[in-house]
């Protein structure tokens, strides 16, 4: 089960899933307020800070002094422009430990940048599907789906992580690539060449290639709904990083190389070493 804190439980927790909280246990239905997250802001159009100004409403009556048990509804309003709001229904479990959200508006975001809809093309739609599974709390469905998106998009996503690797270390990973095309097993594919990615696609030393691989170790059967879940927001939340970086550090080259070659043929200068490669 996994445990998060009630900010993660609002900003990315799916519906009708038990989640582990840490909670102030002698707080009522009375007293209790969402502390502030991050959302995007449909008025302001952007991610915004949002806040419940301390307004919660639970059944039962005044001489509840516990959550256990409680259903909240709750509205959090943008606290930049004091518009628009959202909503949610939180169930707390009679341990004291839990909560499920039970329901959110407006519902999750299904849309997604133009960095990761280039990436995906005509398999755009599996990936929302995953998405809607994941946003309902459906693990086997979404782990499924996006599972299906890797294999689908794994090699050429490989081989756009080439042009980012300079040096001998360019030489290891083009040597792993081949090996790469002899299996058809997408886990293996990743093994080749997860301990080769370069330190740029590797933020605080976490290696999204190795989670990637470790997700999609096991195979659905031997997992159950709640680990399904799990790991589906894993794979997402590495596709998703993996794809921006990629296709952001090609832009970046990409615009760079095209500046200084203008610079310099201004100057009547030809680039060192010849054009790069974008």
């Amino acid at each position: 089960m996994h445990s998060m804190n009630l900010v993660e439980v609002l900003e990315r927790s799916p519906l009708y899933q038990w989640v582990e909280v840490e909670m102030d246990q002698s707080a009522s239905i009375h007293s209790f307020a969402l502390p502030t997250f991050s959302a995007y802001c449909g008025r302001c159009k952007a991610e915004r800070s949002f806040g419940s100004g301390g307004r919660a409403w639970g059944g039962g009556s005044v001489s509840d002094i516990v959550l256990r048990g409680k259903t909240l509804a709750a509205i959090c309003v943008c606290l930049h422009c004091h518009h628009f709001w959202r909503g949610y229904i939180l169930h707390f479990h009679e341990d004291g430990t839990r909560i499920m959200k039970a329901g959110q508006y407006p519902p999750w975001d299904l849309s997604i940048d133009r960095r990761l809809t280039k990436m995906l093309g005509k398999h755009e739609g599996i990936f929302k599907k995953g998405f809607i599974c994941e946003a309902q709390g459906f693990g086997i469905g979404a782990y499924a789906y996006y599972r299906r998106i890797v294999e689908m998009i794994i090699d050429e996503l490989l081989v756009i992580i080439e042009s980012l690797i300079e040096g001998a270390e360019k030489d290891r990973y083009i040597q792993a690539l081949e090996r790469v095309k002899t299996t058809r097993q997408t886990d293996e594919k990743i093994r080749l060449v997860k301990d080769l990615l370069p330190s740029t696609l590797k933020p605080d030393g976490y290696n999204p290639l190795g989670v990637l691989h470790q997700a999609l170790s096991e195979g659905i059967h031997q997992l159950s709904e709640g680990e399904c879940l799990n790991r589906a927001t894993e794979i997402r939340t590495v596709l998703v990083f993996l794809i921006n970086q990629v296709q952001h550090q090609k832009e970046e080259r990409k615009e760079f190389t095209e500046g200084m070659r203008k610079l310099l043929e201004k100057r009547g200068q030809a680039p060192s070493g010849g054009t790069q490669q974008a």
